[in-house]
């Protein structure tokens, strides 16, 4: 009689266990949809050069720091995008997470990230394909039922322009 209690306390406890484990899958599934829902609509954006939607998804106080440390708050980084959608004539984003880690109402995510830009060059006019390839790692916090980006981290970078590597270094943009 005693085992039979033990072995039915025993499966109870797996039980309750395993819908956990299983809830917690699930969080980390939606999270990870929801989360890349706001990709898409960001590409959406970015195709319609609207930086606005492009930038829904940060939170308020979100900061982004670069490869080579320095680090960018919404204002700035809106500047940048209105100043350079300006002369591209077309843009695709894409990004895919390759990693997400969930914890309550936060995100850690790792992505990977590619902006292909068709652009007028300010120095002959001609058209000029630019392509920006990075990984990153993000932190997303979950307010009132919607995901905000809060930092990201670029990790890895690689662009191009015309085919040919460019090393870009953002310590050369000027604050507006």
């Amino acid at each position: 009689m005693k085992l039979r209690y033990q072995i039915t306390v025993g499966l109870i406890t797996l039980c309750i266990v395993g819908s956990f484990g299983a809830a917690k899958a699930d969080d980390t599934a939606n999270a990870k949809k929801a989360i890349q829902t706001i990709y898409a609509k960001v590409a959406s954006a970015a195709a319609k050069k609207d930086v606005k939607g492009m930038m829904a998804h940060l939170a308020p106080d979100y900061e982004e720091a670069t490869l080579d440390g320095v680090t960018f708050k919404v204002a700035t980084i809106k500047a940048k995008w209105e100043h350079a959608i300006q002369s591209v004539k077309a843009m695709k984003i894409s990004t895919t997470i390759t990693k997400l880690t969930l914890s309550g109402d936060k995100a850690t995510v790792l992505n990977k990230a590619t902006i292909n830009m068709v652009g007028i060059s300010p120095r002959n006019d001609k058209d000029v394909i630019l392509i920006s390839e990075g990984t990153s790692e993000e932190q997303w916090e979950k307010k009132g039922g919607i995901w905000l980006e809060k930092r990201s981290k670029n990790l890895t970078l690689k662009q191009t322009r015309d085919g040919k590597e460019v090393q870009a270094s953002s310590k050369k943009f000027k604050r507006p």
